[in-house]
């Protein structure tokens, strides 16, 4: 019988039989078992030792690069994604594990390349030898170069089998005084691919995550100008435009069917008028039309302007001006002070975020976090007196929280009646939610709580029926006085204008409504719950008319599964002329069976859930009964309403920078934020391969909601020391 050790052993020696090699169990001098080898003069377990070292060697290297080899790589789970790893990379996991784990670690923790540099990094080399850890910069820099090429090609073959992508585009200045622009792709995997579509099922249309969502961050320019705020910014000015390039990188111009970007945020006005500037040069594969090349203007960011319109109206009462100035000075001294934020951290209380110019909707997390825990930060002032190290604070502390009933009031009430925005904005987040298909509930509850807030000072809001939007907080308390709630509504209504502005271009853009009633589970909800009869109408002929006019530009010999030709009839008769050969035409039948999916799809029934997932999944069960309406549908749900997640993601990355002293705008930091998108999206942060993930997810990509409270990285709530705390360390899939 075999004991553990000669079981370990013989793992190592699978090819030793019983006639090359025993092993027997004997009893020491101290009663411990040992191991002894007989035969081939093996008379020692030294000897053993020296036999397994001096013949073995190779055999027990091999079978443990194949252990390492196994836990780094799933073969069988990267084949499966609908975004497969490239075969440079996947050799790069099975031969050169540690190269792929350095790389993985620099651009997860935004790491310099000195790091490879550091004693400790050398002794994590020394100590797992088997890994082949990077040591040397040059190295690194080398891998930077390949993996992100090797990565950019396979992204690029992924987009050659999609269609209707739609771009991302952020634009907002940096702290050099430029002008950043991120440039994003959002696609459906597969939706051009029949093989994978058959093979792998529904799942090819989702992300590598099983998720409905598919953005990848394609290129960060800067532009060497900022515009002035009163001029239009003037995209012919420059011959070489950085969008065009991108685009035409990746060989997707003619492929783009929308673009959502934010305008009038961070001092940079983007007319809707330049936007031709981008539109004239792409051409929409099946969308031809330029008018049809829809621009799509990003919520979180209108939602941003409407609130530091409020927020600016409330300043001119001196009570919210002056509490303000408080909680902000409060705010700005945590920012500052570590020996603040490490007394706060004793004391259990949260820290206050602060809030950037750019980011007013912070200014709702900052009150409503006073306000939640002002008893406890009164108390903590008063026992911090004796403290030696807030001396400093002491002749402040106490009167950042001093603040009289009436402020309070207005305080509570402020952040009761524009939590909307909040609200708005935290579902935004949600990658599965921020796509077009929910414009229609976006605007819809927005103007509805305009126009309740119009009335608010005369009527009391009822509460709803389960399941739909509560504006009862419009309300208010039951003893909150009438000049309290009047200051907080005349500023709330004093946004209206610019909120008209933005609805009269929604209005006016169709797809909003196409997509809206191309998602099953949305369908002709959306005329019927959120828009007057007579607007349901008139919106729903734009809908039928442009789907009709999109099915007459459809190729019907592009899809094989259905074929409504007519046979020519063929004629015997004897002419003494000969005729010409007249090629048979398209059939009105084969036109008008075209047509017939938009009437087969309205008399369809509406999908029972509010799963986008559920609804990729509808289209795909259906996608030879819908052949044309398919690819339109599932790239509407791919077409992004927010676009946040962008600027996020490059401060997190500027913050960095700065912290570590580095340029932003160098080829090393740009290489470094690409990497870190593509090891997300390709899923090389994923457990499943052995490089996890962190918990701590700083991208908007993550199905999970933000915390009420919480500070995003874009909100640059502590110094750059402590970067590492609050950095996102992996973005979702």
């Amino acid at each position: 019988m075999q004991g553990p050790y000669q079981i370990a052993l013989m793992d190592y020696l699978p090819d030793i039989g019983e006639h090359e090699c025993t092993l027997d169990h004997n009893t020491d001098f101290e009663g411990d078992t040992v191991l002894t080898g007989r035969e081939n003069g093996i008379h020692s377990i030294g000897n053993f030792s020296k036999h397994i070292k001096g013949h073995r060697s190779a055999r027990i290297q091999s079978l443990k690069a194949t252990t390492m080899r196994e836990r780094i790589l799933n073969t069988q789970v990267v084949k499966s994604r609908p975004l497969p790893l490239p075969s440079d990379i996947v050799r790069e996991c099975e031969h050169s594990p540690g190269s792929i784990a350095t790389i993985g670690f620099l651009t997860e923790k935004l790491l310099p390349t000195s790091f490879v540099g550091s004693k400790m990094w050398k002794w994590i080399c020394k100590a797992c030898p088997e890994m082949s850890f990077i040591q040397s910069q040059t190295t690194l820099d080398a891998k930077l170069e390949s993996y992100l090429e090797w990565l950019n090609q396979a992204l690029k073959v992924a987009m050659e089998h999609t269609d209707f992508i739609n771009i991302e585009l952020n634009f907002w200045p940096s702290h050099e005084g430029t002008i950043n622009v991120g440039i994003s792709a959002s696609f459906a995997p597969n939706l051009l691919n029949d093989k994978a579509l058959q093979e792998v099922g529904d799942q090819a249309l989702l992300n590598n995550c099983q998720e409905p969502y598919n953005s990848h961050l394609l290129d960060l320019v800067e532009l060497p100008w900022l515009p002035d705020p009163e001029e239009d910014m003037d995209f012919e000015a420059s011959d070489n435009f950085p969008v065009y390039e991108v685009l035409d990188r990746f060989n997707i111009s003619h492929k783009v069917s929308s673009f959502t970007s934010h305008n009038d945020t961070n001092k940079i006005v983007i007319p809707y008028s330049n936007f031709e500037g981008i539109t004239e040069h792409l051409e929409a594969k099946i969308l031809i039309n330029k008018e049809n090349l829809h621009h799509i203007r990003c919520a979180s960011h209108i939602l941003n302007l409407l609130f530091q319109e409020i927020v600016r109206k409330l300043k001119e009462d001196q009570r919210f001006e002056e509490g303000l100035r408080n909680i902000s000075a409060f705010a700005k001294a945590i920012k500052r002070s570590s020996v603040l934020r490490s007394a706060l951290a004793d004391a259990g209380l949260p820290l206050i975020p602060s809030a950037p110019k750019t980011q007013g909707i912070i200014i709702w997390k900052q009150i409503a976090t006073f306000l939640k825990h002002h008893d406890d930060y009164a108390h903590w002032a008063k026992r911090s007196k004796s403290r030696a190290e807030l001396f400093n604070y002491q002749t402040k502390i106490e009167g950042w929280f001093e603040l009289p009933e009436e402020t309070m009031q207005l305080f509570e009430y402020f952040t009761s009646c524009c939590s909307i925005f909040q609200i708005m904005s935290g579902n935004l987040q949600n990658n599965a939610a921020n796509n077009i298909a929910n414009a229609v509930t976006f605007y819809g509850t927005m103007r509805e709580y305009y126009n309740l807030c119009s009335v608010g000072e005369t009527e009391n809001v009822e509460t709803p029926p389960k399941g739909f939007f509560d504006f009862t907080f419009i309300n208010g308390k039951s003893d909150l006085p009438e000049e309290t709630k009047s200051t907080v509504l005349k500023a709330v209504i004093s946004s209206r204008p610019t909120f008209d502005e933005y609805f009269d271009r929604y209005r006016k853009n169709d797809i909003y409504f196409v997509a809206a009633f191309l998602d099953p589970t949305i369908k002709e909800s959306c005329f019927s719950e959120l828009l007057t009869e007579q607007e349901g109408e008139y919106h729903f002929q734009r809908v039928e008319k442009y789907v009709k006019r999109y099915l007459r530009l459809c190729d019907p010999q592009k899809i094989p599964c259905i074929d409504y030709t007519l046979e020519p009839v063929k004629l015997n008769r004897v002419t003494k002329l000969p005729k010409p050969i007249v090629r048979p035409k398209q059939s009105v039948k084969r036109v008008s069976k075209v047509l017939e999916e938009w009437d087969t799809y309205k008399a369809d029934s509406r999908l029972s859930s509010d799963s986008v997932t559920d609804a990729v999944r509808w289209w795909h069960s259906r996608r030879l009964i819908y052949p044309y309406l398919f690819p339109l549908a599932i790239g509407m749900m791919y077409t992004k309403l927010s676009t946040r997640g962008i600027e996020r993601t490059y401060n997190t990355v500027e913050k960095s920078a700065r912290s570590n002293h580095r340029h932003l705008g160098s080829d090393f930091e740009k290489k470094t934020i690409l990497l870190r998108d593509r090891f997300s999206n390709f899923g090389l942060f994923d457990e499943k391969l052995l490089i996890s993930r962190s918990n701590d997810l700083d991208d908007t990509s993550s199905d999970e909601q933000p915390s009420e409270y919480d500070d995003n990285d874009d909100e640059e709530s502590y110094d750059d020391d402590d970067l590492d705390s609050h950095s996102a360390v992996g973005l979702a899939c």
